[in-house]
């Protein structure tokens, strides 16, 4: 519960406080995408809410819900470093800041998109340890809204930063994982 508190409070809330000043274009996917991920990521609140409350039960495996908490941790824990490498490149819609550069160290040089991954390790790891139909559900959903995400951001970038983000996916071949996309 703490995770996901910090998540909310620190990634989301302090966080964004001006990112939403400096947005010039947002696509339509790039909306449809935030949405998408806005209810899977609080249905899965919700749902975690629920079962610590004792309204929901559900049978929870005691080896596998420390191990989902854990990687819930460090995907938080991912998230916010990797937020700290992108500096003021960072905001939640696809934009383009000024003096907009690619930034390609760190988890950046690994792969594409380090934040989504961290960020879906942290769905992830919430899903195993509170593991229902419905959450598994919302994690397909949310791992589908940022596969869309990416690819829209990916479009965005190649078509206003033409060969330098291309230069970039040449260098660093994967989006999301390592060896499989």
């Amino acid at each position: 519960m703490t995770t996901w508190l910090i998540w909310f409070g620190v990634y989301w809330g302090v966080g964004t406080r001006s990112c939403f000043a400096n947005v010039r274009q947002s696509s339509r996917l790039d909306r449809i995408s935030m949405l998408m991920m806005a209810i899977g990521a609080l249905g899965l609140f919700g749902s975690m809410v629920l079962v610590l409350l004792g309204i929901v039960a559900l049978p929870q495996n005691e080896l596998v819900v420390p191990l989902g908490a854990a990687l819930a941790c460090l995907g938080v824990a991912g998230s916010f470093y990797c937020r700290h490498v992108l500096g003021r490149f960072w905001s939640a819609p696809t934009t383009l800041q000024d003096n907009h550069e690619i930034i390609d160290q760190g988890p950046y040089g690994v792969v594409r998109h380090p934040i989504y991954t961290a960020t879906l390790g942290f769905y992830l790891g919430t899903t195993l340890a509170f593991s229902a139909w419905w959450t598994w559900a919302l994690l397909t959903l949310l791992l589908v809204s940022y596969v869309l995400k990416a690819l829209d951001e990916e479009r965005f970038l190649g078509a206003n930063l033409a060969a330098t983000y291309e230069d970039y996916r040449h260098r660093v071949p994967y989006r999301l994982l390592p060896g499989v996309w």
